[in-house]
């Protein structure tokens, strides 16, 4: 994350855990910029990226998650926020329900 808000990823994909899109060219060691999502359009203030998903507050306030939303050995999805039946997302994608209940988030753990 640099100051001004932009996004910038490195490492494996293998779970979509970048946020980088479907199939996306990455070159080991390199730094990709997280783009073409309304995340980077707003900017960042807080990240956290696990070996499966991310999680990212923006300028906003709001919560944006992406990579696989489930587990493999409790076979159940919805772990994004996105609704039980949406098991993985590749681009940063605003939590729809927190923006609904008004909502904002200041850190992300």
């Amino acid at each position: 994350m640099t100051d001004d808000g932009s996004l910038y990823v490195c490492g494996n994909n293998d779970n979509g855990q970048l946020g980088l899109g479907e199939n996306p060219t990455i070159v080991p060691n390199k730094l990709n910029k997280v783009i073409d999502c309304e995340l980077a359009d707003v900017g960042v203030v807080d990240v956290k990226i696990h070996d499966k998903f991310g999680a990212a507050i923006d300028k906003n306030g709001d919560v944006h998650t992406w990579g696989t939303g489930y587990s493999t050995t409790m076979m159940s999805g919805g772990w994004l926020g996105h609704g039980a039946k949406v098991n993985g997302v590749n681009r940063p994608t605003k939590i729809e329900s927190l923006v609904e209940d008004g909502c904002q988030a200041k850190q992300i753990r």
